[in-house]
């Protein structure tokens, strides 16, 4: 079934933990998917947590999707046989190979206001084609190999987001095209620049100010 004109709000998700597939976590489900084209939807309050391969994944010429006010994370830093100590603590995956034809075009994606918390490792979101605008959002995965990633002919927008003690904040493969500008990064380490041009978003929003953007996701992200 494809989901067109969709809201989903105000829940708590929590996924299998790798107990659907307790022999390689990315070969179970994500606590949320989006694929075979699923367009206009609209995730917004959620707390999202412990998917097997991802915590929310978009994919397969999924387009004009936003998600807003949303906490990811994992309740463990579990281990994997096949990942080892990351555990595929991967949350959020944009396009799921290079090089597929449906996604050219698509993958439009708005991420505004969430928070990715406790021990998650990558993917806050990696990035394949699709423009993706990744603004006003906190960052406090201590303990993680990278954060926000531009790959495979993606373009990213990335501002006015908090990156607090954590790893490699800002990740542009050669085949990616990410512009950051107004970020706050706090006790960081690793990668904080972009050299990408970018793209400009089809609507007018005024990122907010980052002075309180910390307290005012911790208090406001997730159901309510």
């Amino acid at each position: 079934m494809v989901a067109i004109n969709v809201i989903l709000r105000n829940i708590k998700i929590v996924g299998y933990n790798c107990s659907d597939s307790p022999g390689e976590c990315k070969s179970g489900a994500d606590a949320i998917t989006v694929n075979k084209a699923g367009h206009h939807l609209w995730f917004d309050q959620l707390d999202v947590s412990d998917g097997s391969d991802g915590n929310l994944d978009i994919t397969n010429g999924s387009d004009f999707v936003t998600v807003s006010w949303t906490k990811f994370s994992y309740s463990t830093k579990r281990t994997d046989p096949v990942t080892g100590s990351t555990g595929h603590r991967f949350s959020n995956l944009i396009g799921a190979a290079d090089g597929l034809a449906i996604d050219v075009g698509h993958l439009n994606i708005t991420w505004h206001h969430n928070w990715w918390a406790d021990n998650i490792a990558e993917r806050m979101p990696r990035s394949r084609d699709g423009k993706i605008h990744v603004v006003n959002n906190l960052f406090t995965a201590s303990g993680n190999d990278y954060c926000t990633n531009s790959g495979n002919l993606s373009s990213l927008l990335v501002e006015n987001n908090v990156y607090i003690g954590v790893n490699n904040p800002l990740q542009e493969d050669s085949d990616g095209n990410m512009l950051a500008r107004g970020n706050v990064f706090t006790n960081t380490s690793g990668s904080k620049t972009a050299s990408g041009t970018g793209f400009t978003p089809p609507y007018q929003l005024t990122p907010d100010a980052t002075s309180n953007l910390e307290a005012t996701i911790r208090s406001q992200a997730g159901p309510q």
